[in-house]
Parts: C-alpha cells; structure tokens; sequence
C-alpha cells in the first residue's frame, strides 16, 4: 500500500511538473519574444510614452493589433512548446539523462583539427608499486618506466609527487571504472558486479565519450586479451559508440594463434601490443581521426600473469615480477607510438582501473599511506591550471579527456566529472572523498535519480 501511495504521489508531481512548465514557458516566451510585436505597434518607447499611448486611440484597427500579436506572439509560443514536448517525450522513454548530457555536450566545441586518442587502461595500476622517493610505498620502485612517464608528461596527482585518483563505491572493479572514466558515472547497479554481461542494454540513458566521438566521425575500436562480454564490457562499446570490438573470441576468429590456445584470462599482454600496433597502424591510415582504446591484464588478480618477457629480477615474487614487466611493455608501446606520424595529432593516456585484486601484496605498507590509481596524459595540446594537491576520481577522468583533446567544454563538468585542466574544483575537493563515496552508497538505495538511472537492469529472482 505504501508503494502505490508513494507511485500515485510521484505522478501528481509529476503532471503539476508538466503543468508548471507549460505555464511557466508559455508566459516567458509571451513577455520575452514579444519585442517584434510591441515595437510595431508603439514603436521604440519609453515608460512615459508607452502610458500615453495606452491612453489615446489606436491609428489602427484592433484587428490588425490582433493579427500582429498572432504573427510574432504564436510561433514563439509553438516553438516552446514543441521543444517541451521533445523534452516530456524523452522523459517517457527514459531518455531523461541522455538529453541532459546531450545538451551539455551541445555546450562544448570540438578543434577544427581533430586529435586522435588511444588511451590505454592499465589493469590494477597503482602508484603505490612506486617507491617511497617517487610517491609510492615500498622502498623499490617496481614501475620505474611508467612512474618516469608520470614525472616527464602529465600527471594529476593528490600530492607533489607521482600521484592519482581516489577509488570510491561504484568504481572499484574493472568494468566500473571503465564506464566512469567515459561516462563520468560511477557504476551503481542492484546486481552482481560483474553481472551487466546478463543485461540486454548497458545504460541507453548515458552519453559517453564513445557517443560524443562518433557523433564527431570518429572511429573506434576497444582491443582486450579476455572476452569482451565478461562485465559487460561488450554491450557497453557497441552501444555507446558502436566500437569495433577485438577481444579473445575475435583473435581466434582471424587465426592470431591456435584455437586451443588459452593462458589465463585469453592471452597475454605480450600479443596484446603487437595486435594494437596494427590494428592504430590501420586505422591511422584512414582519413578519419580515431579513438583507440585498450585494456591490459597481465597484472589481474592474484600474482599475476608472467609472461616469457619477464626477468624475474625480484626473485619469488611474482606480482612484483609482473608489476615490472607490465611496465617495461607499456613504456616500450608508448615509445613506439612517439616514433609513428599520426602521434603529433594524437593525445595517449595511460591510466589504472583499480586498485591490485592481489590480496597480499600491499598488506605490509604503511596504513596511513593513501593508495591512489595511476595516470598519464602524453601529447597533451593544453596546458593545466594545477596538477598537483588535487582530489578527484574516476569520473573526473570523463570531461579531462574530453579537454586533452583539445575540446572546449562549456562550465567545465560532464557527469559527475570536473575537468582537471581547469582551477574548477572537484566533487572530491568540494565535499571529501570519503563523504563521495558514501553520498554515492546511499544514493544507489536512496535516490529517485539512481532509481531511473537503473531501471532497465533486470534483477534475477533469486537475487530479488
């Protein structure tokens, strides 16, 4: 009984709603596109004048004042009202939060050169594996090539050094953090983490960075060495932004190994950067800019995935191990991509999705230490206002990346996102990251937004 009364509430606000908004625009567009009309009527007035006027007869007719009042007055009065009923049409259909982010977009400019982008996501990336000296948390530093790439590019960081982005609810696993760093969402769902990949549609009402550059002509591709429907990852590309997707399965179909080949989650990061070699050398070719993206797995869950290129040099540990080989191969690829042509017209970022899945690995360090995720930006054709002391998250990463390429973005905010190039302050910086993180856990149970926002994700019963 409860529920009906509070549905049967929601919908008289909802019809007063529509009824404010009626009345409200048609008596904003009645007084304020009304200038045409007065001005032909009484001409170009003042205050004194205008009483005057209102006082002696009218040279015309009242028929002609009529006729005028409908040819300046009516159209502005349909216009608003057609533009409502996009507006109520779109609420209907549950594209509420596409229009809002759709007309934030209207709201930003694209270069007249469009840059390229391949950002790189970094499987469990943290700058805790740095060394204490450089930012990190432990006395050696295992990833000495990215954390140079930090220091000698650009780094938005929570400290002076080699620093990062804050982890909060809904951005802690893969997946998430792959949709808020494009969405500016955090990835608050009523099922299993992981179990969008059991979901027909992955968020019609988002428009992410894949919306925004197709609608620009971009092409785009997402390469991964594991299978795209795991998460969801599969239904989230091709909708948002109908993405050429290369995973596991497809490197099968086009024969890249042998078809009982298999290591761990599909294969390896050693074949993944040769495999995105050719896939940016052919769409660099192309006369369309493009967005490449990728994600790496070597350095996933316990201990990690040691591949023939590593050297051991850390003895019987293997995450450590792989930690370093993970780095060597990403600094060896950005290289590669600074020697090709297309790197001047393109911006390269590199950043962590999460925290490490190893259990053991960072259990030693000091628990006052802030464990943050990595992040580089290369090529960058801007300049930002600060980079270090600053607080932010996942979903800043959305309206940055937007800007690394060069797109003037009107107020700065995309999502729940903050562009980091600007002195804007962040959700983080403004409220804390800890009351974000639990803001958003309760918004997940509490909030009529969050509420809509999920509503198409189809909860199993046993879950119910």
């Amino acid at each position: 009984m409860r529920k009906k009364t509070k549905e049967v509430i929601r919908r008289v606000g909802y019809l007063m709603a529509v009824v404010a908004a009626v009345c409200g625009g048609i008596a904003i567009a009645t007084v304020c596109l009304t200038r045409k009309w007065f001005v032909k009527s009484w001409g170009d007035v003042s205050i004194e004048e205008l009483v005057f006027q209102l006082k002696v007869p009218l040279e015309t007719s009242l028929t002609e004042e009529l006729q005028n009042l409908f040819q300046y007055v009516v159209p502005s009065v349909i216009i608003w009202g057609i533009i409502l009923l996009i507006v109520m049409i779109s609420i209907r259909v549950h594209r509420f939060v596409a229009g809002v982010l759709g007309f934030c977009i209207l709201c930003s400019s694209f270069p007249e050169k469009k840059r390229n982008l391949i950002y790189i996501f970094l499987e469990s990336m943290e700058n805790t594996y740095m060394s204490k000296l450089d930012g990190g948390a432990y006395d050696i530093n295992y990833i000495p090539e990215l954390t140079a790439l930090a220091e000698e590019n650009l780094n938005f960081s929570h400290t002076d050094q080699v620093g990062g982005a804050y982890e909060v609810e809904g951005i802690r696993w893969t997946v998430a953090s792959m949709f808020a760093q494009t969405s500016g969402l955090p990835l608050l769902i009523p099922i299993a983490r992981n179990a969008m990949n059991g979901q027909e549609v992955f968020f019609p009402k988002v428009w992410s960075l894949g919306n925004i550059l197709e609608q620009e002509g971009y092409q785009q591709e997402l390469l991964i060495g594991s299978d795209a429907i795991f998460g969801g990852r599969l239904q989230y590309f091709s909708q948002h932004g109908s993405y050429k997707i290369y995973d596991y399965s497809t490197a099968l179909i086009n024969k890249k190994f042998p078809i009982d080949y298999r290591v761990w989650w599909g294969y390896e990061d050693q074949r993944l950067f040769e495999y995105a070699k050719e896939e940016i050398t052919k769409l660099a070719a192309e006369e369309e800019p493009f967005n490449f993206t990728m994600l790496t797995v070597d350095t996933h869950k316990e201990n990690g995935w040691p591949c023939p290129l590593c050297r051991w040099e850390y003895g019987a540990d293997q995450y450590g191990t792989v930690l370093s080989c993970s780095s060597r191969q990403v600094a060896d690829f950005v290289s590669w991509i600074r020697q090709q042509e297309f790197y001047k017209d393109t911006t390269v970022i590199l950043s962590g999705d999460h925290r490490t899945m190893d259990a053991d690995f960072c259990s030693t360090i000091d628990p006052d230490y802030r464990r943050t995720l990595y992040n580089t930006i290369l090529n960058s054709p801007i300049e930002a206002e600060e980079t270090t002391f600053r607080k932010f998250t996942a979903m800043d990463m959305f309206p940055t990346t937007l800007a690394s390429l060069g797109v003037e973005i009107e107020g700065n905010q995309l999502g729940l996102g903050t562009n980091l190039y600007s002195g804007e302050k962040t959700l983080a910086e403004q409220i804390g990251v800890h009351k974000l993180s639990n803001a958003l856990k309760t918004a997940k149970d509490e909030s009529e937004f969050w509420r809509r926002f999920t509503e198409e994700i189809v909860v199993p019963e046993e879950a119910q």
